[in-house]
């Protein structure tokens, strides 16, 4: 696998040149990565604009994408370890606060505003609904207390917690979307917040 910051490097690139040619234009684009001579999509997509999705990490990544994609992913990854496969957790609200504004900065540049989405990941426990959540962040290895409770990357506590949780990362980082692994212990906390 190459590097982490040619593979970012490779990535910017594509996204560019992908939305080109989702936006129905031709392309001629040479470079080390990419060799394009009149590159056009076989026939034009049925929505006015199909988005783009973008996950990762890093300034120079989500400031491009700020300005590329319809869509950020946020990870809550930092780099590789050791293993080759497993990453250092990033879950930190300090470092989404930070990751959120390269993108607020990528947007200005260009006047756009994507939508954010996080990545739900799972504590302990088997589902995200549980107990009360103080009860669970000791739990969590890496996180003060605080972050535990207030970080998108993990869905801990009842029904209200959990909705709670979601409405205030949408107001504090703007994110819109959430990923979770199974739907299915999760449609008590989509049900609360189409009530509300």
């Amino acid at each position: 696998m190459e590097p982490a910051l040619e593979r970012k490097a490779r990535l910017t690139e594509f996204v560019e040149i992908m939305r080109a040619l989702l936006d129905g234009r031709t392309v001629e684009h040479h470079s080390d990565r990419y060799d394009l001579h009149g590159a056009a999509t076989a026939s034009p997509a049925a929505q006015e604009r199909l988005p783009i999705l973008v996950g990762g990490s890093g300034e120079r990544l989500l400031t491009h994408a700020g300005s590329h994609a319809d869509i950020i992913g946020f990870t809550g990854l930092g780099r590789r370890l050791a293993d080759g496969h497993h990453h250092a957790v990033r879950f930190g609200t300090d470092v989404l606060d930070g990751e959120t504004a390269f993108v607020r900065a990528g947007g200005a540049r260009t006047g756009s505003k994507p939508s954010s989405t996080c990545s739900c990941k799972w504590s302990t426990s088997p589902t995200t609904v549980c107990g009360r959540r103080r009860g669970w962040v000791q739990d969590v290895e890496g996180l003060t207390r605080n972050d535990a409770m207030q970080t998108p990357f993990l869905a801990l506590g009842t029904v209200d917690e959990i909705a709670d949780q979601l409405v205030a990362g949408r107001a504090r980082w703007g994110i819109t979307y959430f990923v979770v692994r199974s739907a299915e212990p999760f449609a008590p906390v989509i049900a609360r917040l189409r009530s509300s």
